[in-house]
């Protein structure tokens, strides 16, 4: 009986790793993430996962990846952020539904009905906030990606003028 040899597992993906195949999939989101399913579609698709291997491999001095690690690599990362923003809109709305229950069950008076608009009123702001929040999240990622490319262009510029 012969042996099947067992795929060996490649090192995780560090941070630098993942800021690169971030910026290489910026590029050609529109792409990656088009939601058509037809054969002109997925045909594109996989030829731009193809450049987006074939750049990483090559300006990474990292591991070698193959397309379907980054795939995997991508689909994870958006599958976390997904879940971050998720739990922490979970986190705000169940802490103003227990104080709007709480209120709404001491509502006997025009004094309590108050209290519940205002706990309301309190949710809304929270929710707001958390907008906020993840607005400020994106523009750090946003800055993060830019000053990456910056850096990238200039150490690209250095090199070509250095030839």
């Amino acid at each position: 009986m012969g042996r099947t040899k067992k795929k060996k597992r490649t090192s995780n993906f560090i941070e630098e790793e993942k800021f690169m195949l971030v910026d290489l999939i910026t590029e050609k989101k529109h792409i990656i993430e088009n939601k058509g399913t037809n054969s002109a579609i997925i045909k594109e698709k996989e030829k731009c996962w193809e450049e987006i291997t074939n750049k990483f491999n090559s300006a990474s001095t990292f591991t070698y990846r193959d397309t379907q690690a980054l795939r995997n690599c991508w689909d994870n990362i958006k599958k976390r952020t997904r879940k971050y923003f998720a739990e922490r809109r979970r986190e705000v709305l169940k802490t103003a539904e227990s104080k709007i229950a709480l209120n709404e069950i001491l509502a006997k008076d025009e004094t309590e009905k108050h209290s519940i608009e205002l706990a309301i009123a309190e949710k809304k702001l929270i929710c707001e906030k958390l907008q906020i929040d993840i607005l400020k999240t994106e523009l750090e990622i946003k800055k993060t990606i830019l000053i990456r490319e910056k850096t990238k262009n200039a150490m690209l510029g250095i090199l070509n003028e250095t030839e």
